[in-house]
């Protein structure tokens, strides 16, 4: 029943002239009541809407039900997984009858009716979004009484439809159809469907594909309370739509969204704009559409949709994923199975984006993500407890005192858990290793000018090792992990060279190892072996290994040993005092986009934990547990 029905009767009131203020009053008093109601509905409505996927647009079911990808049981997955609304993207004109008043097929509201019965069986909200954006782009004026049309067919066969059931006039108003002639035809539009649905809730977005940019343009009645303004957000395109036959940008490929801080903010900065409109006119926003091509890196698409999601629910707004299937893929329906990296950005909760984020984790440890430029604690139950910002890390110790060393690309940090900087180096050369020593220095290895430092606290080089001749530039490749040894040495990871190197107290050589594919990490172990993490300099050539202090290789684990698990790149090390050895699988330079963040193995090899969340990290360059005794300024933690 709409709530009109219960204004005063006004002939009587105004009847007597003595009381015609207070009549006057009372309308007033009621219409605000009933403008009051409908504006808590946009906003209930709205939240009700919650999380939902974009369905069925381009599935041959509106041509021949038989033929339908799109099934009954998918409403139900749907549900399952968490998701509350789904948004239903009809394409009618190609069913409309021009000689019978441009009437819709009975066919087509057949299976419309079945969405809608399937869905809200589901207790999923149904949007109705007309998505004629192509044909009113191309020639608005001649398909305006379409559109017009379209909803006066479909708000009569609805009427009588509960208020889960909404509509939005039309998605991405754009090119032909400009903002000046959509808010004429909006107003239009929804005077047709308040005829027969006065009190059903409408979306309606801006001009130029629903664009953020042009959001101050629209112009909505704002005597209409129960509308729900909507918008679609893609930025960067050349991300989001790389590789896409349709788009500008169909020739790219392999760009990838890092979720650095930059990135996120231009989220934010750009969602604010439409907050600080939404606020001004009173009105609740539902992101429409928004996600990444599925020819774009997985995990930057992952990141992304996640980043875009939070962030929007972060102001309150609802969203709908772009899309269940086809591209910009969310289920796979011929293998019937959810695209669960997509899942589990969208819905970190949902049951089946267990492979997703879930850890399967023995031990609390603190890491490096290289790429995203942060240094992570995370308990262990997989969640993160604490993170700083550290660009570019590759090395870092969890220090007795609690604090934390590490690099930072041109530099090396140590902060408090209270993240005050307490030490602080920095050089015009990148920096991939570090090390608090028993006397309280620090030292560093210089990559670019090859040069071994021991720091004071005060930042004065207290000993400088020149493995290059000063002025020569060694190049990004030529060292990474370095250690300083109880006995003075130092062992080296020369990843260009491909080797090992060990150096008396003067810098003088004193043995070589060789280390196939690029050594990242070296540790000297207590029996006096070294242990050795390689890279991807060559195919397949990831791995760690161990030798004697004669140079044999005594163990060696490779993706071949580790059933279900490939090794992509080896990084980070730690052996601890049982025997098992922890592994950092790091997964940038584009090539790897799922697996394990981190491996634990056994001496024989058997896998006894790992830890994966793509969803917080990118990488994993370094790692330390936090729980396994040791001080590491005194060789008692082999990392």
């Amino acid at each position: 029943m709409s709530r009109i029905a219960n204004f005063p009767k006004s002939r009587a009131c105004l009847g007597k002239k003595a009381k015609s203020l207070s009549c006057l009053a009372s309308v007033l008093a009621a219409l605000l009541v009933v403008t009051q109601a409908l504006r808590a509905d946009s906003f209930a409505q709205n939240r009700r809407l919650g999380r939902g996927v974009n369905i069925i647009g381009y599935d041959p079911l509106w041509r021949s039900p038989d033929q339908a990808r799109f099934k009954a049981e998918h409403f139900r997955l749907l549900k399952e997984a968490g998701f509350q609304s789904v948004r239903v993207n009809l394409h009618p004109f190609r069913h409309m009858d021009r000689e019978k008043d441009w009437a819709l097929q009975d066919a087509w509201f057949a299976t419309l009716d079945w969405a809608v019965k399937e869905a809200t069986a589901q207790g999923l909200m149904v949007l109705l979004d007309c998505h004629e954006f192509d044909a009113m782009g191309k020639d608005a004026e001649a398909n305006r009484e379409k559109l017009l049309a379209f909803w006066r067919h479909l708000s009569a066969h609805c009427a009588g439809l509960g208020d889960n059931v909404v509509f939005e006039i039309l998605n991405e108003p754009s090119k032909k159809l400009t903002p000046a002639l959509w808010n004429q035809y909006l107003r239009e539009a929804l005077a047709v469907i308040r005829e027969k649905n006065p009190t059903r809730t409408v979306i309606i977005g801006p001009a130029h594909w629903n664009s953020i940019d042009h959001l101050p343009e629209l112009e909505l009645p704002d005597a209409d309370r129960n509308l729900i303004v909507t918008v679609h957000y893609y930025k960067p395109m050349e991300f989001t739509h790389q590789g896409a036959a349709w788009a500008n940008h169909k020739d790219k490929s392999g760009l990838g969204w890092l979720g650095t801080e930059v990135e996120r903010k231009t989220i934010r900065d750009d969602f604010a704009k439409v907050a600080t409109w939404a606020k001004a006119h009173n009105r609740p926003i539902f992101l429409g559409e928004f996600g990444a091509y599925d020819k774009a890196p997985m995990e930057s698409r992952v990141r992304y949709t996640a980043a875009v999601a939070r962030t929007a629910e972060s102001l309150g707004w609802s969203w709908a994923y772009w899309q269940f299937d086809s591209d910009f893929i969310l289920y796979d329906i011929p293998a019937r199975r959810w695209v669960e990296p997509i899942l589990g950005a969208l819905m970190p909760s949902a049951p089946s984006a267990k492979a997703v984020a879930t850890p399967v984790i023995s031990h609390r440890f603190v890491c490096a993500d290289y790429i995203q430029g942060r240094i992570f604690i995370v308990s262990t139950n997989g969640s993160v407890e604490w993170e700083h910002p550290a660009p570019s890390c590759n090395d870092l110790w969890a220090l007795p005192n609690g604090n934390l060393l590490f690099t930072t690309g041109h530099g090396v940090r140590e902060v408090t858990r209270e993240k005050k900087v307490v030490f602080s180096y920095e050089s015009k050369s990148e920096i991939y290793a570090c090390q608090r020593l028993a006397n309280g220095n620090t030292f560093i290895g210089e990559c670019n000018a090859g040069r071994l430092l021991e720091v004071e606290s005060s930042g004065k080089i207290a000993k400088e090792i020149r493995l290059l001749p000063e002025g020569k530039n060694g190049g990004h490749l030529y060292m990474r992990n370095a250690r300083r040894l109880a006995n003075g040495r130092y062992l080296v990871a020369h990843y260009g060279d491909q080797v090992v190197r060990e150096y008396d107290g003067e810098g003088r050589l004193a043995r070589e190892i060789p280390a196939a594919s690029g050594p990242h990490s070296v540790v000297r172990l207590p029996n006096g072996h070294t242990l050795i993490a390689c890279g991807d300099m060559v195919k397949d050539g990831a791995r760690v290994f161990e030798v004697d202090a004669a140079g044999k290789t005594v163990w060696e684990i490779k993706s071949s040993d580790l059933p279900g698990i490939s090794l992509k790149c080896m990084t980070g090390l730690q052996r601890l005092p049982n025997g098992n050895t922890v592994m950092s699988n790091w997964q940038g330079h584009g090539q790897f986009r799922s697996g394990p963040h981190v491996i634990a193995v056994t001496p024989d090899k058997t896998v006894i934990w790992t830890f994966s969340d793509h969803l917080t990290m990118r990488t994993i360059s370094s790692l330390q547990l936090l729980d396994v005794p040791g001080d590491a300024t005194r060789d008692e933690v082999w990392h």
